[in-house]
């Protein structure tokens, strides 16, 4: 019974810790998107008060109010039969004449009576009376669009009101004790500073109702369970993201194992996930490493797992089948390399190894890897892939080395890494954290499965958390920055002018 009872409080600690997880995540969530939309309060502020301001100031038509306040008296009789007059004030006959104003008007008595004394057909102001609570006072109010009208009504309403009320409630009395004037301002002033605001705040209230459903309905892979619970796959590690501090002077920010600035997060996890790579392969040997869509940091991953690879003794080749966009032009600095120019045996600065007509086999001695790039025209690169000489190549150089990592194009986007995928024995799916649609993610999963390949898992890449910790910057220093100065995804991801992924040209 006590090991019972220690299990279950364990459940009900878990089950704390996830709710505490997910709401941690859904203030990120709004967090995120208050960051991503913060432009759309400021529209709908302006938008929706300017036009609650223009609608208003279209709409608006001054009215003016004229009233007169009466006391109210009523008659009677003494007992010793002499007529005399007992004034004393009535509340109650008050109420009866504001209670009894609306009929008399609907009679048309006190219409007519108006209209006939003014010389006109019909009212051209609104009539109404009212009494003032626990008093016998009375007020009568007229209101139009012009003052004097106003004002002419009402005094033509007092002179003819008392004689048309006696008709309904007897002989009564009014004493004035508020004298109309002609009304010099209107009554409904346009207050275009509470009518702006209001409009403004209805934006700003519109504005957070969308975030919040921003919020709740993005569909993304935000911890590790989330792999297995929505995509069904195994996830094999974790990679945190990776900082870097601003500093005046140039600093290398490229996130690699051999960077001393790389925290001691980032290379455990990397070793982790070289053991977990290992364990999950049985003959596999050629592993492609893909995602869904650009900037999920396949590439980074790929080098940092070739390196980890290497640490444990294991003969490793990384291949750059990213041929239409590379990343590691900057990862290995090899534009910096190239300056030195070309010497018979050597590329980029590195040792040739293995060299034909599609590609070379570089030596990339301070990572302890061998890198294969592709020195091919724009033109010939449909034909590396749809005549399988790429397949042909990767059968041919695979027997030298323990592990044949491959980074390939993302599966979301073209074919290239379907037809890439002939050549692996097993893909590594790298997943941003929070960062693509689980709808897409499942799509691009299906798509290389449909095509027999083998899935043997998935890595969530840029992990972060605390408030802002799904944010826009994935970490990785400003290599992102310096990547898409020379040509790379950035935010284009058609095919157009020969160059892959949109336009070289218009992404600088």
């Amino acid at each position: 019974m006590a090991d019972n009872g220690m299990y279950d409080n364990r459940i009900d600690v878990q089950e704390q810790q996830e709710g505490e997880d997910y709401i941690q995540i859904y203030m990120s969530d709004i967090w995120r998107g208050l960051v991503k939309f913060w432009w759309l309060f400021i529209v709908l502020a302006v938008i929706i008060g300017g036009a609650v301001f223009l609608k208003s100031f279209t709409g608006y038509k001054p009215m003016y109010k004229a009233s007169a306040t009466f006391t109210v008296k009523t008659r009677s009789n003494l007992v010793n039969g002499t007529d005399s007059y007992s004034f004393y004030y009535d509340r109650s006959t008050a109420n009866l004449l504001s209670g009894t104003f609306p009929y008399i008007l609907e009679s048309n008595l006190l219409q007519e009576a108006v209209c006939s004394e003014m010389g006109i057909e019909t009212l051209p102001a609104t009539i109404s009376a009212s009494s003032v609570p626990n008093t016998n006072m009375f007020t009568l109010t007229t209101t139009g669009k012009d003052p004097q009208v106003v004002y002419d009504v009402l005094i033509a309403v007092i002179n003819n009101y008392p004689t048309v009320a006696e008709y309904v409630i007897g002989n009564t009395e009014m004493d004035m004790i508020l004298i109309p004037t002609v009304p010099e301002e209107p009554y409904n002033r346009f207050e275009y500073r509470d009518k702006t605001l209001k409009g403004a705040l209805i934006g700003l209230a519109l504005a957070a109702v969308w975030v919040v459903i921003y919020a709740i309905f993005r569909k993304t892979i935000r911890k590790k369970a989330d792999i297995q619970q929505q995509l069904n796959q195994k996830c094999l590690g974790v990679v945190p993201d990776v900082y870097f501090k601003k500093y005046k002077r140039d600093i290398d920010t490229r996130v690699m194992w051999t960077n001393p600035r790389i925290g001691s997060g980032f290379l455990e996890s990397m070793r982790l996930l070289r053991n977990s790579v290992i364990h999950a392969c049985n003959r596999e040997k050629v592993l492609m490493v893909t995602s869904t869509a650009p900037g999920e940091g396949k590439s980074i991953v790929s080098l940092n797992l070739a390196i980890a690879l290497s640490k444990a003794e294991k003969k490793v080749l990384l291949v750059d089948a990213d041929v239409r966009c590379s990343a590691f032009p900057i990862l290995l600095d090899f534009d910096k390399q190239e300056k030195d120019g070309r010497r018979a045996g050597y590329l980029y600065g590195r040792k040739v190894l293995d060299r034909t007509e599609f590609y070379a086999v570089l030596e990339i001695k301070d990572e302890g890897i061998h890198f294969l790039t592709f020195d091919i025209p724009d033109k010939k690169t449909g034909q590396l892939f749809k005549m399988h000489k790429f397949k042909q190549i990767i059968d041919a150089v695979k027997k030298d080395y323990d592990f044949v990592i491959i980074d390939t194009p993302p599966s979301g986007m073209i074919a290239d890494a379907s037809l890439i995928a002939e050549a692996a024995d097993g893909a590594l799916y790298i997943i941003r954290q929070d960062g693509i649609r689980v709808s897409r993610i499942r799509s691009s999963l299906d798509d290389l499965i449909a095509n027999d390949t083998k899935i043997l898992g998935c890595i969530l890449n840029g992990a972060s958390s605390g408030i802002s910790g799904y944010g826009d910057n994935y970490g990785y220093g400003y290599v992102g920055s310096r990547y898409a100065a020379k040509g790379g995804y950035g935010y284009k991801y058609g095919y157009g002018y020969g160059y892959g992924y949109g336009s070289r040209k218009n992404d600088k």
